[in-house]
């Protein structure tokens, strides 16, 4: 079989910055929940939580950027796309700050658009044929919980 990686491109690197992107904008608007629902200290310390692992998450992109003159990939997420949903996340995060939504339309919300951002995380995104780099990147989202579980789970909680 065929080895379909390539150095990362000038083209690949545009793609990392809009996912690494994506993730601050998310962290962002957990942080803006946390804010908004300072009154509910479970609720705020998920918020807080959640906000931290897509740091994370923005943080392994930053690293693969970095790493770019060592690092053989396969980028599988595609500009547009990315793009695309970038604005999207960036619109509602804007509408939270002129509307902040209540704690159950906020973890309703924000259950949706992980389904959505989950396909730009770095594992999703980025295609490792060297296993070291793949342990490494693995390694860093291991310490991630499973936050849109965290977040169902919540919801759950908010319907008892």
């Amino acid at each position: 079989m065929e080895n379909i990686a390539k150095t990362i491109s000038y083209g690949d690197i545009q793609v990392l910055e809009k996912c690494q992107k994506l993730e601050e904008v998310a962290a962002e608007m957990y942080h803006f929940l946390a804010q908004s629902h300072k009154f509910d200290p479970g609720i705020c310390a998920l918020w807080e939580k959640t906000a931290g692992e897509e740091e994370n998450h923005a943080s392994q992109f930053s690293m693969a950027i970095r790493m770019k003159k060592g690092l053989s990939v396969e980028i599988k997420a595609e500009k547009m796309k990315v793009e695309e949903t970038l604005k999207i996340a960036e619109s509602i995060l804007e509408g939270m700050k002129k509307n902040p939504p209540r704690i159950r339309k906020a973890l309703e919300d924000v259950i949706m658009l992980e389904e959505i951002f989950s396909e730009f995380h770095l594992a999703n995104t980025m295609h490792f044929p060297d296993e070291s780099h793949k342990k490494l990147f693995q390694a860093m989202m291991s310490a991630d919980k499973d936050h849109v579980g965290s977040l169902k789970k919540a919801l759950l909680n908010l319907r008892v």
